[in-house]
């Protein structure tokens, strides 16, 4: 169970950085944003939004109690102004060797914007959308050096890197 400050820093830091967050999509015309990144230990998950969804991956091991999830999501909604259906929890299990994360039968695709480049995101189906939101400088500095050049992505997961480099004239 969670102690009551633990419960008020996450909502802290939660308003504080989806501030920061919503100023920012406006600013560069995105509609994906990592608002959150396992800064509190009893807390040890992301959150991000696409478009109208919140998603909240759990790292911790095991996974976080129910009752524990059911909380995070209320703040999560009342924080981020979230719909509480459209708040989606994926637990990441932790691999062993050469184990794959496992898909799901679920299956949710969104399309959303990132500094002006649209890209498909599949929310639900894998514990990875795909589009790797805390990347987003490095996708823009790739877009900025790209003028003129020529690019061989060798890891095209996505190819979101290979979208900012022909955006940025490649």
């Amino acid at each position: 169970m969670l102690e009551e400050f633990e419960k008020k820093d996450f909502q802290k830091i939660l308003k504080h950085n989806a501030l920061e967050a919503h100023r920012w999509m406006k600013e560069t015309d995105s509609s994906a944003v990592r608002v959150y990144d396992r800064n509190l230990g009893a807390f040890p998950v992301t959150v991000e939004l696409y478009n109208e969804y919140a998603r909240i991956v759990d790292y911790s091991v095991p996974p976080m109690a129910d009752d524990d999830v059911t909380l995070m999501k209320d703040i999560v909604s009342r924080f981020l102004y979230i719909e509480h259906d459209r708040i989606l929890y994926l637990a990441r299990k932790k691999r062993e060797g050469r184990e794959q994360h496992e898909k799901t039968d679920e299956s949710l695709a969104v399309e959303v914007r990132e500094s002006g480049l649209t890209f498909e995101c599949e929310l639900l189906k894998y514990v990875d959308t795909g589009l790797f939101l805390d990347q987003v400088n490095t996708r823009r500095m790739i877009q900025g050096m790209s003028r003129s050049m020529r690019v061989l992505n060798l890891f095209a997961y996505t190819s979101s890197f290979s979208v900012y480099a022909a955006a940025g004239g490649a």
